[in-house]
């Protein structure tokens, strides 16, 4: 029974002797555990990227098709086709998009004069 006793204050010592040496070595502060910020999550190359989404029309259907008259006014066919396009992409059902077509079909024919005036 005296041997067992012994041995545990040996441990005890052992320990305590650990734990000086220990609080002396970080200067009797307590360090704090290290922080990382987490990790993004791998994007795996087989994974396809994610749809784009289709762009909305920045302009309603009737600034659309003022600034397409603006443009064959002053003769610009490009900017005309351009905003006719958007027009097209803002029309909301089939007689604004058929006029859409009909004006962009002037354009394409170099008929400004038609587009500007309807």
């Amino acid at each position: 029974m005296n041997e067992k006793r012994m041995n545990v204050w040996l441990i005890l010592g052992a320990l305590l002797i650990v734990a000086a040496v220990a609080l002396v070595a970080c200067g009797g502060q307590a360090t704090p555990a290290p922080t990382t910020p987490p990790k993004a999550k791998p994007v795996s190359p087989t994974q396809p990227p994610p749809p784009k989404a289709t762009e909305a029309p920045t302009m309603s259907f009737a600034q659309y098709l003022d600034q397409a008259m603006d443009a064959a006014k002053a003769g610009d066919a490009e900017k005309a086709k351009e905003m006719l396009n958007g027009a097209l992409q803002a029309a909301e059902n089939d007689a604004d998009k058929a006029l859409v077509n009909e004006l962009l079909d002037d354009v394409e024919k170099g008929n400004l004069d038609e587009v500007a005036e309807d």
